[in-house]
């Protein structure tokens, strides 16, 4: 099991709350009826890249690692 870095649990905390609480903030910000969906869409899709922008780095990291235990060497990480 790889450790989980407290930033990752604060973004998916964050983006979690960010998709429930969209709705009633957008509500308290004054949104009238036209913008209310528009805005309701734009802010799932901005909570949502919180947490895909957590995971495709992880997703890296475990790859890495599972392919070190398979393969029982030790795998480069890239460096662009």
């Amino acid at each position: 099991m790889t450790p989980t870095h407290p930033r990752d649990v604060t973004q998916g905390s964050l983006a979690l709350a960010g998709i429930a609480l969209a709705g009633p903030s957008l509500m308290l910000a004054g949104a009238d009826s036209a913008t209310f969906p528009l805005a309701m869409r734009y802010a799932r899709i901005i909570f949502a890249g919180l947490i895909a922008m957590e995971m495709v780095p992880s997703v890296g990291f475990i790859r890495r690692h599972c392919l070190q235990r398979i393969f029982r060497r030790n795998i480069p990480r890239k460096t662009w």
